[in-house]
């Protein structure tokens, strides 16, 4: 059985794999300070909910965008599974050509991301992913990574909104019953949720007259915490994947174990 762990800014989404088949997913808060066995006695309460034996657990694949989290996960899985952990980025082949600058910048999320993709369809796609930054990359018919946007994500605009205004509460993210807000909270869902959703449409159109192609032509995905939330009022995403990542991993591991 795989254990693949998606380690992002905000949080940690664990999956565990058996058949080709995700039998259960977990999400917890990143937190820099915990220790290895404190991530222990979470892995064990996950596999418990999960009603899976640890000794069952026989690979781990991990994709980290956070450094010092990464390390007290790889100990942590040595410690309590007796596996080491694999991490995307280190020899482990993705058969994505990241055509950039400089592809080490490339997040390993939007790597595995990619590859999730490949093995969804052969199309063009645009993939994006909302989470604490919101990212879109396009990928070519060959699989070709060709470029990026980075934008805040909903909770870093909600969190500047909230700490730099006085009188501005935080709010809960969600779609509100009127554009005009008839108060300040629902006015600050309506601005953060239509701001990012008009924002969102607009990089796709921008995105699709730079290559050349209509929406009908691509995959239009979207992944990420706030997916399911979120994705449905675009005009233009025609796949939400809010466990897009976690399957990147699974093909991942499937195509450096073949």
């Amino acid at each position: 059985m795989l254990l693949a762990m998606d380690v992002g800014n905000t949080n940690i989404v664990l999956g565990l794999f058996d058949d080709n088949n995700m039998i259960e997913s977990f999400r917890l808060s990143t937190d820099k300070d915990k220790t290895l066995d404190e991530y222990g006695i979470i892995f064990h309460d996950f596999l418990n909910f999960a009603k899976v034996d640890a000794k069952e657990v026989n690979a781990a694949i991990i994709s980290s965008v956070v450094p010092p989290v990464t390390g007290p996960l790889i100990d942590s899985i040595k410690k309590y599974f007796n596996v080491d952990a694999e991490l995307v980025g280190k020899n482990l082949k993705t058969k994505i050509n990241i055509v950039m600058d400089n592809p080490k910048e490339v997040g390993s999320d939007n790597i595995v991301n990619s590859v999730a993709v490949r093995a969804i369809t052969n199309k063009p796609a645009i993939v994006i992913d909302l989470g604490t930054a919101n990212t879109y990359h396009y990928l070519n018919e060959k699989g070709d990574y060709l470029g990026g946007i980075i934008t805040p994500g909903f909770k870093i605009s909600m969190d500047a909104l909230s700490e730099r205004t006085s009188k501005l509460p935080r709010v809960e993210l969600e779609m509100p019953e009127h554009v005009l807000g008839k108060n300040t909270v629902e006015s600050i869902k309506s601005g953060i949720m239509n701001s990012k959703i008009g924002e969102m449409d607009y990089i796709i159109k921008k995105i699709l007259e730079e290559i050349g192609k209509t929406k009908e032509e691509l995959l239009i995905v979207a992944t990420g915490g706030l997916s399911e939330k979120v994705a449905k009022y675009s005009e233009y995403v025609n796949l939400i994947e809010p466990n897009l990542t976690l399957l990147g991993l699974y093909e991942i591991y499937k195509m450096n174990h073949a």
